[in-house]
Formats: structure tokens, C-alpha cells, sequence
């Protein structure tokens, strides 16, 4: 069945590659241990990109590297390559997370929304947010949020009210809203509009701010 063991380490060694690439790691800092649940946005589109070429040659390599049933071979381990990651994330956080590592921070379902209220004063902006999480453990957990810096203005100007607080019961997914008055810096104006996602930090209620 196999035509070339080293066409398939080769596969093997392109799938972990792209593995490794996909698979949304946090970012722990300490000592603070700060977890960033996404990444910078271009750098994750370039390591999307390289990760489904990769992805993709693997596939290939493993096709020539077997003498039979190839289309169905390659099929499944295309699926397979596909689902790893999110079925890995699934894993770890079901029996390896602690604490708020359990947590899953649903940036498709959160988005913040500014305005301005009084362009006599254009630097102060209402804000209303909606941030989504899901408590996947067992446990109920309490824990603090913050805004990236690196968000799209004027994201980073909530972090005036952080940090934000955040409690879930056991296996609660939960939509959390807010409202507050931030004030764009010197020199700066408000902004109209949304952030759908906003990046987040987590922390846990020990090294909460």
C-alpha cells in the first residue's frame, strides 16, 4: 500500500507544520499570564495563507506516496487536516484547561458599536458592547477582561473602564452588555460605527488589575 516511507514522513511533516500553524494558540506571558485570544490580524492572515499550502501539500506528497485506494486515503486524511484543529482545541480544553483557559471568548458574536452625542465635543463617544463567552468547564468561573491595544480605534479607548468583570456557571455560554463614556486622547477625534470581535485579553480574578 505504501509506495515511499519517505514521501510519507514527508506528508506527516507538512500536516504537523500546518497544524502547528492553525491551531489558535494563546499567549502566555508571564508573570501576569495574559492569554490573547487572537492575533494580530495580518500576521494571522500570512500564517493562514502558508498554513493551507502547506495543508495542501501535504495531501499531495501523501497521494504519491501510496500504491493504492489514494482517493479515499487522501479524502479522509483532507478532512482529518481540516478538523484537527478545532477538535484539538475541543480536547484540550475539555481535559488539559485550567481556570479561564476554559473559557472561549466568541468573537463572531460580539461586536462594540461608538457614537458621538455631542459634536461640540467630539472627542467623548458613547459605547455599547456585546461581548459572547462560553464557560466549557465544569466549574463556574470569574474573571477580568481587557481590550488589545492593537484593536482598531477606538477599541483601545474602552480600556479607560478596564478591567471589565465576567462571571459564568458551569457549561454557560453568555452574552455579556455594557455601556459606558470614553474619551478620545488630545488631538483625536470620536469615531461612529463598530468592531465586530473586538481582540480581548483575559484574566483571571487572581491577577485581575
Amino acid at each position: 500500500m505504501i509506495k515511499s516511507p519517505l514521501l510519507l514522513a514527508a506528508s506527516f511533516v507538512l500536516f504537523l507544520i500546518s497544524f502547528l500553524l492553525r491551531f489558535p494558540f494563546t499567549s502566555l506571558k508571564a508573570p501576569e499570564m495574559e492569554i490573547i485570544l487572537t492575533r494580530h490580524l495580518n500576521l494571522a492572515f500570512h500564517l493562514s495563507i502558508l498554513s493551507h499550502v502547506l495543508m495542501i501539500a501535504s495531501v499531495t506528497v501523501l497521494w504519491f506516496a501510496l500504491k493504492k485506494f489514494q482517493l479515499l486515503t487522501v479524502t479522509i486524511a483532507f478532512v482529518f487536516v481540516l478538523s484537527s484543529p478545532a477538535l484539538a482545541v475541543d480536547f484540550y480544553q475539555q481535559f488539559m484547561a485550567k481556570g479561564v483557559e476554559k473559557v472561549n471568548y466568541i468573537s463572531d458574536d460580539s461586536v462594540c458599536m461608538f457614537d458621538v452625542p455631542d459634536w461640540d465635543n467630539p472627542r467623548t463617544m458613547t459605547a455599547e458592547c456585546e461581548m459572547t463567552f462560553e464557560n466549557t468547564g465544569n466549574d463556574n468561573l470569574t474573571f477580568t477582561y481587557s481590550f488589545d491595544e492593537n484593536n482598531y480605534k477606538p477599541v483601545p479607548f474602552l480600556n479607560q473602564e478596564a478591567p471589565f468583570h465576567a462571571e459564568l456557571k458551569a457549561k454557560e455560554k453568555k452574552t455579556i452588555r455594557f455601556s459606558t463614556m470614553i474619551e478620545a486622547p488630545e488631538g483625536a477625534d470620536g469615531h461612529i460605527g463598530g468592531v465586530q470581535g473586538p481582540r480581548i485579553i483575559l484574566y483571571t480574578k487572581n491577577e485581575s488589575k
